[in-house]
């Protein structure tokens, strides 16, 4: 928790095991679901909120869910020394707001998120994330919603290289309080499930 000129007032800090689950079940539409050291809810924290869905982010570029989003690509510029395309994106408000959502005592506020992306030139990776709110939410007196996410590099054990966040950084004034919360990915472990079924008579 941070005071008016940014100093930090209380501080907390703990280590999870994490798990992102992440389902497809029709076209339009991906899931995530996150569970902190085998447990959905994280109510028992010593904090006001939590911060989920980071993974979930990155899904603004899917094909399940560009349509709801405009693109603008602002031209060439530079991350961490290396070209990158900057892209400036923003939720369509006559399509479903389906990436982010804030929830509390049992009701959900859809998040209206625009942003700002940098890709790589090369491979299209992405490489940094930023978002803000698009116009606060009241109900849950959400002024403003600021964050900042790194992607890195990980190998799955068949070879393949996914782009996952390593790095997120959250600023945000919340019921008249401002707060900044970090997040640090690392020791990852990549699975895939899938099942097929045959019939016989």
């Amino acid at each position: 928790e941070l005071d008016s000129a940014g100093a930090v007032r209380k501080s907390y800090n703990d280590s999870f095991q994490y798990l992102a689950a992440l389902k497809w079940p029709r076209p339009d539409l991906m899931i995530l679901t996150e569970v902190r050291n085998g447990t959905v809810s994280v109510s028992n924290l010593p904090v006001p909120f939590v911060t989920g869905g980071v993974p979930s982010i990155g899904l603004v570029f899917h094909a399940a869910h560009a349509p709801n989003f405009q693109f603008n690509c602002e031209g060439l510029g530079q991350w961490r020394g290396q070209p990158a395309w900057q892209v400036r994106f923003e939720q369509r408000l006559d399509r479903p707001a389906q990436i982010h959502d804030w929830s509390e005592k049992g009701q959900t506020y859809p998040v209206i998120l625009k942003g700002r992306a940098w890709i790589s030139t090369g491979a299209y990776h992405l490489l940094r994330v930023e978002t803000d709110l698009v116009k606060p939410i009241p109900e849950v007196r959400l002024e403003l919603h600021h964050m900042t996410i790194e992607y890195a590099a990980v190998k799955s054990s068949n070879g393949k290289e996914l782009w996952l966040p390593s790095y997120a950084e959250v600023y945000s004034r919340f019921r008249g309080r401002f707060f900044r919360q970090q997040h640090d990915f690392a020791n990852f472990t990549l699975f895939s499930v899938d099942s097929n079924e045959k019939i016989k008579q």
